[in-house]
C-alpha cells in the first residue's frame, strides 16, 4: 500500500505472510563392520517441519531537493515460528541397539528493526550518505527429546533443552561518492556494536557478547569507452557475518545412533577482507579477480568421538582463503535467442588448529531464453559445480537442469506457466570428510524432480501511478533464522 503525503513526501506499507508444511521421509540401510562382532540393520527417520513468517515493513521518505537529496526511514517487524518433530527407530541384529525416540524442536524468533538515511547531493558530481540502524532480536529455542519406553513417552533430560537468546545491534555508516571525469571513488566506514545474552533455561548456563567492529569499504570505477560502456573497476571492503541464531543453541541433537548435532553458544562473528579487480569489456561482457581472506570461518566441522558415533558441529576455524577468476558472458544469438553464461574458478581453503584443507573448484552456468511469438516462451538452465570443499569435507560434483515454459492470453494480462527443476533426477548429495584418522563416507539420494504449474493475472484500473519501492532494514537478520 502506498501513499503520497504531499509532492515530496510517500508513505509505503508492506505486510507479507508465508507457511510452509514439511514431511520428509528417510530409510537407511545400515552395515557396521567391528573387529569382534558385525552389525547390521535398519533404521527410518520421519522429519515433519511447519515454519511460519509474518514481517511488516513501513517507509517514509522525503525529498529535499530535485537533484538526488532525501531522507528516509524504514521500519520493520518479524515474527517467525516453527514446530519441527523428528520421530526415529531403528532394528538391527543386535537388540541392545535397537531404539525408538522423538525430538521436538520449536523455536519463536521476534525481530525489531529500525533505520534512517541522509542523502546530499552537492554541484561537481558529489554526494554524502549517512545512516542509523538498530536491529533488537528475541529467540525463544526448545529442544524436546522423548524415548519410547515400553508404551510411554519418557523425556530424556540429558538431551533436552530450552534456550533464550537475545541480540541487540546498533549500527551508524557513512560514505562520500565523487565523480571527476571518468573515474568515480566512493569511500565508506561503518560501525556495529554488538551486545547479545543467552540463557540455558534447563541448565541455567549464560552467555554474553559486548563487542565493537569497524568496517571500511573502497570502490573505484573508470570510464573506458563510455559509448560501448567499458570500465574498469577496483573494491576493497572489511565485512562481517554473524553465526545463524539456531547454531548458538547449546542444544544435541540425536539423528539416529550414529550421527549427532550440535549447537555452540561459543560462536563469533567471522571478518572478511576481501579485494577485487574486474572489467566490462565488449557487449557487456565481465571478468574478475579476486582475494578473499576470513578470520573466525563459521562452517560445520564432521568429527568421530567415542562409541563410533559422528558429531556435527558449526565451529570457527582458525581462518580460510579463497581467490579465484570469474567471467559473466550475455550473448544475444538471434531475435528469439538470448543466452547468459558464468564461469568461476576458485581455490578454496581452510584451516583449524593443525588441520588444513584445499580445492580448485569449477563453477558452470548456462541459462537460454527462446521467445516464440504468438506461441510460447522457453527458459533453460544448466548449472555444473566440479568437486568442492566445506570445512573439513570434499563434496562430490553435480549437475542440474531445469526448464520452464510459459504462454501469456488475453493480451498478456494472463500467463500460464509450467517449470520443471532437475529434469534428469541428477542432483544428489555425496561426500567423504576425513579428521583424526577416521574417514565418514557419506551419500544420499532425496526426490530432487518437481513439476510445478502456475496461473497469474494482471489488472490495472483507474490513473496510472509510478511503483513505489518497498525497502526492509532487517535482511541479513532474516537469513539467521534457519527456518
Amino acid at each position: 500500500m502506498a501513499y503520497d503525503l504531499s509532492k515530496n513526501q510517500s508513505l509505503t506499507l508492506q505486510t507479507i505472510q508465508t507457511a510452509g508444511e514439511l514431511n520428509q521421509y528417510f530409510d537407511t540401510d545400515i552395515d557396521f563392520t567391528r573387529s569382534s562382532q558385525p552389525l547390521t540393520g535398519s533404521a527410518r527417520s520421519e522429519w515433519f517441519r511447519k515454519p511460519e513468517q509474518g514481517s511488516t515493513t513501513l517507509n517514509y521518505a522525503l525529498k529535499l531537493d530535485s537533484i538526488g537529496s532525501g531522507l528516509k526511514f524504514i521500519g520493520d517487524y518479524v515474527r517467525s515460528t516453527k514446530t519441527e518433530l523428528n520421530d526415529f527407530h531403528s532394528r538391527y541384529t543386535v537388540s541392545e541397539k535397537n531404539s525408538t525416540f522423538r525430538n521436538n524442536t520449536p523455536n519463536t524468533t521476534n525481530l525489531y528493526s529500525m533505520q534512517t538515511d541522509f542523502t546530499k547531493v552537492f554541484p561537481r558530481d558529489l554526494e554524502f550518505k549517512a545512516g542509523l540502524k538498530f536491529v533488537s532480536t528475541e529467540r525463544d529455542n526448545e529442544v524436546l527429546n522423548e524415548d519410547l519406553i515400553g508404551t510411554e513417552w519418557v523425556v530424556n533430560t540429558g538431551l533436552s533443552n530450552r534456550f533464550i537468546y537475545s541480540e541487540y545491534l546498533s549500527m551508524a555508516y557513512a560514505s562520500i561518492n565523487k565523480t571527476k571525469g571518468k573515474t568515480n571513488v566512493k569511500l565508506g566506514l561503518r560501525a556495529e556494536q554488538t551486545r547479545m545474552n543467552g540463557k540455558s533455561i534447563t541448565s541455567g548456563d549464560r552467555f554474553s557478547r559486548n563487542y565493537l567492529g569497524f568496517f571500511p569499504s573502497l570502490f573505484i570505477t573508470r570510464q573506458l569507452d563510455e559509448e560501448k560502456k567499458n570500465s574498469l573497476y577496483f573494491s576493497y571492503s572489511r565485512r562481517l557475518q554473524r553465526p545463524s541464531f539456531a547454531d548458538l543453541n547449546p542444544y544435541r541433537l540425536q539423528f539416529d545412533n550414529y550421527l549427532t548435532q550440535l549447537g555452540n553458544p561459543d560462536l563469533l562473528p567471522e571478518y572478511t577482507h576481501k579485494a577485487e579487480l574486474g572489467s566490462l569489456f565488449w557487449k557487456g561482457f565481465s571478468a574478475e579477480i579476486y582475494y578473499a581472506l576470513t578470520t573466525d570461518k563459521i562452517a560445520q566441522l564432521a568429527s568421530p568421538v567415542s562409541d563410533n558415533i559422528i558429531e556435527y558441529q558449526t565451529r570457527n576455524f582458525s581462518n580460510s582463503y579463497e581467490y579465484g577468476f570469474s567471467l559473466d558472458a550475455p550473448v544475444k544469438v538471434s531475435a528469439w535467442w538470448a543466452t547468459r553464461n558464468g564461469l568461476a574458478l576458485y581455490n578454496l581453503a581452510y584451516r583449524l588448529d593443525t588441520f588444513r584443507i584445499r580445492q580448485t573448484s569449477l563453477y558452470l552456468r548456462s541459462s537460454h531464453d527462446f521467445s516464440f511469438k504468438k506461441l510460447f516462451d522457453i527458459d533453460l538452465s544448466l548449472d555444473y559445480t566440479s568437486p568442492y570443499v566445506g570445512a573439513n569435507t570434499h563434496h562430490a560434483h553435480r549437475f542440474v537442469t531445469d526448464i520452464g515454459l510459459s504462454k501469456r492470453l488475453l493480451s498478456k494480462s494472463l500467463q500460464l506457466r509450467f517449470y520443471a527443476s532437475d529434469v534428469f533426477n541428477t542432483f544428489r548429495e555425496k561426500n567423504y570428510t576425513t579428521y583424526n584418522g577416521t574417514r565418514i563416507d557419506f551419500y544420499q539420494k532425496r526426490p530432487t524432480r518437481s513439476f510445478s504449474l502456475s496461473v497469474s493475472y494482471s489488472f490495472s484500473s483507474g490513473k496510472q501511478f509510478s511503483n513505489k519501492k518497498i525497502e526492509q532494514s532487517n535482511e541479513e537478520e532474516k537469513r539467521r533464522l534457519g527456518n
